[in-house]
C-alpha cells in the first residue's frame, strides 16, 4: 500500500522531532537538598524529645544551613521554632530563635499557617501566661495539619495542667495523643500518655495513673526513648509510694526506681539516675 505525501510528511516529522513528540519527563523543580534538610531536621526534634540536646543542635545547624543554601524559608521558620525549644530546655534565651521563625514565617509562601505555627510555640513556651485566645484562634488555620493541631491540644493541656485544672488537662491530652496514634508519630505518643498519668495522679487517680504509665512505657519502648522510659518507670515508683502506700506498693516502687536507674545509667542521664538512687534511699524512712 502506497502512503499519500500527508501521511509520509507526518511519520518522517514524528521521526525526526521527537522532543516535541514525546512528553516531557525531566523535572521541573529539585527538592534533594530540602529533603535531606528535613530529615536533619526531623531527627533533631526526635532527639530533643530525648534529651539528647547536643546531638539536636549539631542536626539543627546542619538543617539550617542546607536550608539556607536553597533559600526553604517554610523549613528554615520550622528549623528556628525547634531552636527555640531546644535552648528553652537548657536553659538559654530562646527570643531571638522565636523572633527568626516569625520573620521567616511573614516572608515565606505559608505566611499565615506559618504565623500560627509561631503562635502555638510562643503559647507553648509561655505556660500557664500563654495568651490562650490567641491559641484558639490558630485552630481553623492549623486544623488539616495533624502533628499541629495535636501540638494545639497538647499545649492547651499544659495551660490547664499548670492552673490545675487536671480534668480539663487530661481531656486535652487525651485529645492529642488520639491524633498522634492515628497518624504513627510513634515519639509523641509517649509523652501524651505520661502527661495523662500526671493529671491521674494530681487528681488522686492512682491505679489509674498507673495504667497511664504502663500505656506510656509501650509506646516509649517501640520509639526506643531511653530518657522517656527511665522517666515512666520513676514516676511509677513515685506514684506508688503516694498515700498511705502499703508494703507491697513500696516493693514495687523499689523495683521500679531500680529499673529507671539502670535505664538512665545505660543512656548516659546521671543526674536523673542520681534522683532514682536518692529516691531508693529514702523510701523506707
Amino acid at each position: 500500500m502506497k502512503l499519500t505525501k500527508a501521511a509520509a510528511i507526518f511519520i518522517f516529522s514524528i521521526l525526526t522531532l521527537p522532543c516535541f513528540a514525546k512528553k516531557q519527563t525531566r523535572p521541573m523543580k529539585y527538592s534533594n537538598v530540602s529533603e535531606a534538610a528535613s530529615a536533619l531536621y526531623e531527627s533533631a526534634n526526635i532527639e530533643i524529645a530525648s534529651s539528647k540536646y547536643i546531638l539536636a543542635d549539631t542536626h539543627l545547624a546542619e538543617a539550617y544551613t542546607q536550608a539556607v543554601s536553597v533559600d526553604n524559608r517554610e523549613l528554615l521558620c520550622k528549623i528556628s521554632l525547634s531552636k527555640a525549644v531546644l535552648c528553652y530546655y537548657t536553659g538559654t534565651d530562646y527570643s531571638t530563635d522565636l523572633a527568626k521563625a516569625m520573620d521567616y514565617a511573614s516572608i515565606s509562601d505559608q505566611k499565615d499557617f506559618l504565623l500560627s505555627v509561631c503562635t502555638l510555640y510562643d503559647a507553648d513556651l509561655k505556660g500557664t501566661n500563654a495568651d490562650l485566645e490567641a491559641v484558639n484562634a490558630t485552630e481553623k488555620r492549623i486544623a488539616k495539619n495533624p502533628y499541629y493541631l495535636a501540638y494545639l491540644y497538647r499545649i492547651k493541656g499544659n495551660y490547664y495542667a499548670g492552673r490545675k485544672d487536671y480534668a480539663t488537662a487530661e481531656k486535652f491530652y487525651l485529645r492529642s495523643a488520639d491524633i498522634h496514634t492515628k497518624e504513627c508519630y510513634l515519639a509523641e505518643i509517649g509523652l501524651d500518655w505520661y502527661q495523662i498519668a500526671r493529671m491521674r495522679s494530681l487528681n488522686g487517680n492512682k491505679m489509674e495513673a498507673l495504667e497511664a504509665l504502663e500505656t506510656a512505657i509501650k509506646y516509649d519502648r517501640d520509639a526506643e526513648n531511653t530518657a522517656a522510659l527511665g522517666s515512666d518507670y520513676f514516676a511509677k515508683a513515685l506514684v506508688l509510694t503516694k498515700g498511705n502506700a502499703t508494703e507491697a506498693d513500696k516493693a514495687q516502687a523499689k523495683e521500679n526506681a531500680t529499673w529507671a536507674k539502670e535505664i538512665f545509667t545505660a543512656g548516659g542521664y546521671t543526674s536523673m539516675s542520681e534522683r532514682c538512687i536518692q529516691f531508693l534511699n529514702s523510701i523506707d524512712q
